[in-house]
């Protein structure tokens, strides 16, 4: 998990260049050789003077870079290099790691139906959103990366083709990357946002899915920190609290007890 949130972090969120027309009329970047990849053509838009991503790509701006920044940490785990910054450096152990770091994402983008309001066709969380639309990347196509089944009755099976993840699951997370980036680069809001209703958009058969995620999803987990202190006799003491919200609580009234204002 430490390999996706960091290229998430770091390359995900931290790289993008946005072509923009500066106040004085120029820009920064030269629009009459600059093409636009998805269109063939010269772009032919950009940000002006006072807009700024969040502006013009409205309420679907935060979900929309979320899922730019998962599938830019799905495109370059792949990469032998920065396995090694994260301390994978044998061939086993980073075949490992990339498998599950594409099949946490997987199942983070079935379970994040939880956040999907069939009611109002509504997403409530970013992340989850972004997720989900990286799913569906990953189930197009005549040759799907991922299939997702009934099990069990009452389960949901989900099997990642894990041989084809460094060509077919690349390629196809590249293009998704290509769409998101162009878009966002040319603040071509119309296109990027039709582009990623459609990968968000939750049909019947994922309605069904959701019904199914909801009846076995678990409690928050809830994290406390212990306390630690140092005693009379100068030895250090360690308190833990239970992982629920009466130990939270606990663990809140015992240090106002001991750190008083």
């Amino acid at each position: 998990m430490s390999v996706n949130v960091g290229i998430h972090e770091l390359l995900g969120h931290g790289t993008g260049k946005l072509l923009c027309e500066n106040a004085d009329g120029t820009f920064n970047f030269d629009k009459n050789t600059v093409i636009d990849p998805i269109s063939g053509e010269l772009v032919s838009s950009w940000y002006k003077p006072g807009e700024t991503w969040g502006s013009v790509f409205g309420g679907i701006s935060s979900s929309y870079e979320e899922c730019r920044a998962e599938a830019v940490s799905l495109y370059l785990s792949v990469q032998s290099d920065i396995l090694n910054l994260f301390g994978k450096h044998s061939e086993q152990e980073k075949e490992d790691t990339v498998y599950i770091c594409w099949l946490n994402m997987v199942r983070a983008g079935l379970v994040g139906l939880e956040f999907y309001t069939p009611e109002t066709s509504q997403w409530r969380q970013a992340h989850m959103r972004a997720r989900f639309a990286i799913l569906q990347v990953l189930l197009q196509g005549e040759r799907p990366l991922v299939t997702i089944t009934p099990h069990d009755k009452d389960g949901l099976r989900i099997e990642l083709d894990k041989k084809r993840i460094a060509t077919d699951g690349v390629a196809a997370i590249g293009t998704l990357l290509l769409n998101l980036n162009v878009n966002k680069a040319t603040a071509n809001a119309a296109r990027g946002i039709a582009y990623y209703e459609s990968l968000t958009a939750v049909n019947d058969t994922f309605v069904d899915y959701r019904k199914i995620v909801m009846e076995k999803r678990k409690p928050r987990k809830q994290y406390v920190q212990p306390h630690a202190s140092l005693g009379a006799d100068g030895e250090v003491r360690v308190r833990e609290f239970d992982g629920s919200v009466e130990g939270v609580l606990e663990s809140f009234v015992l240090r106002h007890k001991e750190m008083p204002l």
